[in-house]
């Protein structure tokens, strides 16, 4: 639904007895709750859009990009358009086939691609005539389906996909392995101690950081990895089960560039 109470809708991709892709998928706009649909469909999208996104940064709620998947017999029209007069007139500005994008919350004209088969991408200038788009090869799947932001931290960006489930980064997820750990952040155990079948750890993150949380025995061995990784600010709850652990005296440990923090564990099993 628009600001004034219009409608704007996508109809995906459909396929005849044979399996081939019909003409009949686009954005279809109506004026009057519904009762009439008036067809804002460049020819290039009439066989597979899979979704659109209104720009909530014009207040006219005029600019519209929609996402075009690959359809075997018309490999050219997949890709990202985009209409400043409701669907009167389309750009095609990305030529990879698309699953969905989705603007940053907070900072006008940066958004976030999902690719049908080349996973993620983003992009800083999505208002410009020609818009740069960056592959983020921190997301390490192929086809991913849509992003959502938190929204209480829009800094994490949790990404649903096509056979990999959903995974969080930091936006805009391209922060370096190697960027330092927050100071401060304590580990404790929120279970009882001695451990039977298995140990509650929580710590906190004033900000982004990488962490590591390890398990090791009185001999220095390491016998989980619990966290790795860049993980957000805020409170996190890890779980060890104790599998495969015998009883004994067992040291977590928290790492990061400014951050350590060990608790003692004792199973009893």
């Amino acid at each position: 639904m628009l600001s004034q109470g219009e409608l704007v809708a996508v109809y995906s991709g459909r396929t005849n007895a044979s399996m081939a892709f019909v003409d009949s998928s686009g954005v279809f706009f109506s004026s009057d709750g519904g009762q009439s649909w008036n067809d804002r469909t460049d020819s290039r999208m009439r066989q597979f859009t899979q979704s659109l996104t209104v720009d909530r940064n014009d207040p006219s709620d005029s600019t519209w990009f929609a996402c075009v998947r690959d359809v075997p017999t018309n490999p050219a029209a997949a890709g990202l358009y985009r209409t400043t007069d409701r669907g009167a007139t389309w750009t095609k500005l990305f030529d990879q086939p698309l699953m969905s994008c989705t603007f940053h919350p907070s900072r006008p004209n940066e958004m976030y691609l999902c690719s049908e088969f080349d996973g993620l991408w983003h992009v800083t200038g999505a208002g410009d005539a020609s818009p740069v788009f960056t592959s983020l090869t921190a997301y390490p799947f192929r086809r991913p389906t849509r992003v959502f932001f938190n929204p209480y931290d829009a800094s994490q960006v949790w990404v649903t996909s096509e056979g990999n489930g959903m995974r969080m980064g930091i936006a805009p997820l391209t922060t370096a392995v190697g960027d330092p750990a927050p100071e401060g952040g304590e580990l404790r155990l929120a279970s009882a101690n001695p451990i039977r079948t298995r140990a509650v750890l929580e710590y906190a993150l004033p900000r982004a950081a990488k962490v590591s949380l390890t398990v090791s025995d009185v001999m220095g061995r390491t016998v989980a990895v619990l966290e790795h990784g860049i993980r957000a600010a805020g409170t996190h709850r890890v779980t060890w089960n104790l599998d495969r652990a015998g009883s004994g005296l067992y040291f977590a440990r928290l790492d990061g560039a400014n951050l350590r923090s060990t608790r003692k564990l004792v199973v009893n099993r």
